[in-house]
């Protein structure tokens, strides 16, 4: 964040709050001068928040417009015509991110005061006022609008604070129903992670996810350091269409089954594929109305940095006026990790997994990586905790893990296993069985509990767990 300016996104949030949220106001009223914003909409409103707090000491909520009324009648048609369309848009925008808005501006307060306080702590010096200028620097650092100490009186708080809590809100859904029951852990602030072998349909799993993401409306951001941007591109017009990505496939294969896994019915399906230019428009159109946006990042392996991740997470809302609620980072062991020449690989990428999770919580958004196992839990019946590659402390990082394994014969029956291996707010230790058809992009058309392919021997190897 810029130290002289806030940018437009965090004023029209902090108007939003200042509008609907008295403890917001309270908090920034004596801190956050009406001169600090830089849109002079922006900056009238806030001081319109500001005057009706001083009066009534809570926020305007479904008296601000009766406040504007008041306050307009003297402005110009222009004005009043350019303050209706600024409102028109403040009251479209979402629920913003307090803690997250309030942390931002309180650097920014620190970051003015600093620079008005150095000043004045230059001055004092050169006249000799050392005990003054001492004072000075001491109440200018103390100065915050929150209290980083994020403390809960337990027994004088009236509501636990999962009350406050909106499950349905943020919650996505798998798609996969028996992974639904108990799964509640793909919401906003969390850190999920897929663990897969190699080449074991882990990106699908997550571009899956993103899926059921688009058909609530939400924002989805998928970095992809791997695949190309056109092969990203390709896979979610198969996913959301129900394409093949090659001319010749005309009719696929569709076999579904009862929970115990048995085939309770088998037939062929007509398909369109990808290269019909009509086809693709059709299907983007149809998702578009759902409401949500889907952007599509490519760095090279080894070249995003945390910090450039989070830079380029700026422009998106600073500029393009976009902030996801879904973030599919595929995958986090492949960007350019920090440290020094003497920092072991594994301390890297335990330090690029807890900055995963400082970017769930600060920004309250759902971030996904993809995590591949060691060489045991390729094509393997099972994997498990212990076959997390390079760092054990990956699962301590996040805030759940989900594993999809498929063994050789699993793979020729398009059948695989999704199991959780650890969820900080629900149950884990469970799973299922799902059929996909990736010839069209679905990486699960059926899901089951039980499952009757017999493991090859080869397939079991090292690992203890079959498919029975």
């Amino acid at each position: 964040m810029p130290e002289s300016v806030i940018n437009q996104h965090l004023q029209d949030c902090f108007l939003f709050l200042s509008i609907t949220d008295t403890s917001f106001l309270s908090a920034v009223r004596s801190y956050v001068s009406v001169d600090y914003f830089t849109h002079s909409l922006t900056k009238f409103l806030v001081g319109l928040c500001y005057g009706y707090y001083d009066k009534y000491k809570e926020c305007p909520k479904n008296h601000f417009h009766d406040e504007i009324v008041k306050y307009l009648d003297n402005k110009s048609d222009t004005f009043r015509n350019d303050c209706y369309d600024y409102i028109e848009k403040i009251v479209s925008i979402e629920q913003p991110n307090k803690e997250y808005l309030l942390e931002s501006m309180s650097s920014f307060v620190q970051a003015r005061e600093f620079q008005e306080t150095a000043v004045k702590f230059v001055q004092l010096v050169d006249k000799g006022k050392f005990d003054d200028a001492k004072y000075l620097m001491q109440n200018c650092l103390r100065k915050s609008l929150i209290n980083n100490d994020d403390s809960y009186d337990y027994f004088y708080n009236i509501y636990p604070t999962y009350y406050l809590k909106e499950e349905h809100n943020d919650y996505i859904p798998f798609g996969i129903e028996p992974l639904d029951k108990y799964f509640k852990d793909l919401k906003k602030g969390r850190f999920v992670c897929i663990l897969g072998g190699h080449k074991g349909k882990k990106s699908w799993f997550a571009m899956h996810i993103a899926l059921q993401a688009i058909l609530q409306g939400r924002n989805v951001l998928h970095v992809s350091h791997e695949m190309q941007l056109d092969q990203v591109e390709q896979r979610y017009d198969m996913m959301l269409g129900g394409l093949a990505n090659d001319k010749d496939i005309e009719k696929v294969s569709i076999r579904l089954s009862d929970n115990a896994g048995e085939i309770i019915d088998e037939y062929e399906k007509e398909v369109k594929h990808v290269w019909n230019i009509q086809e693709v428009k059709r299907v983007r159109n149809i998702y578009k109305k759902f409401g949500g946006r889907l952007i599509i990042k490519k760095y090279p392996p080894n070249t995003c940095s945390i910090m450039e991740l989070e830079r380029y997470l700026d422009k998106l809302r600073d500029i393009d006026n976009f902030v996801p609620d879904l973030l599919i980072n595929d995958y986090a062991d492949i960007m350019k990790l920090g440290g020094g020449q003497n920092t072991q690989t594994r301390d890297k990428i335990n330090e690029c997994y807890l900055q995963h999770k400082k970017i769930a919580d600060e920004r309250n958004i759902l971030v996904i990586t993809i995590s591949q196992s060691n060489r045991e839990g390729t094509r393997s019946s099972f994997i498990g905790r212990s076959n997390f590659a390079e760092d054990i402390r990956k699962l301590g990082n996040v805030d759940a893990a989900v594993a999809i394994s498929q063994t050789n014969r699993q793979a020729q029956e398009q059948e695989a296993r999704v199991y959780v291996l650890a969820s900080r707010s629900g149950r884990d230790d469970y799973g299922c069985y799902i059929r996909m058809n990736l010839d069209i992009g679905q990486f699960c058309y059926n899901a089951y509990e039980n499952s009757k392919i017999i493991c090859e021997s080869s397939d079991i190897g090292n690992n203890k767990k079959d498919d029975s």
